[in-house]
């Protein structure tokens, strides 16, 4: 059954119809939706439109009001976006800083500190 995923970051989003492929897995037998790279699981969005909520969210500070005005979409399903992220954020940041470390393991000097919160 296709989907329809809203691409662009602006008021002006373009659909795309997609049929996501389906594949069996040999161990449990079960099936499973392959997506493509650009898409997140279980959203109609694509993934460059919901990290660009989550960076203005974080870097300029806005809520989630004014990110769903700029991006044309509800205020709902902004306030899902970054309450996901945010849920899921220290597990993202460890799962960076051990790839860092593991890397490049000399840049991890420039790593900044987390914030104090109270």
């Amino acid at each position: 059954m296709p989907r329809v995923i809203r691409e662009g970051v602006d008021t002006k989003w373009l659909g795309r119809s997609l049929r996501p492929r389906r594949s069996r897995c040999t161990i449990c037998q079960g099936t499973h939706v392959l997506l493509e790279v650009q898409l997140a699981a279980r959203r109609a969005d694509a993934a460059d439109v919901i990290a660009a909520a989550v960076e203005a969210k974080t870097v300029l500070g806005w809520g989630h009001r004014k990110i769903a005005v700029s991006c044309g979409r509800p205020a709902s399903t902004v306030r899902g976006w970054l309450r996901a992220f945010a849920s899921s954020a220290a597990v993202i940041g460890d799962r960076f800083t051990s790839l860092l470390v593991r890397d490049a393991p000399d840049a991890v000097v420039f790593w900044p500190k987390p914030a104090v919160t109270s």
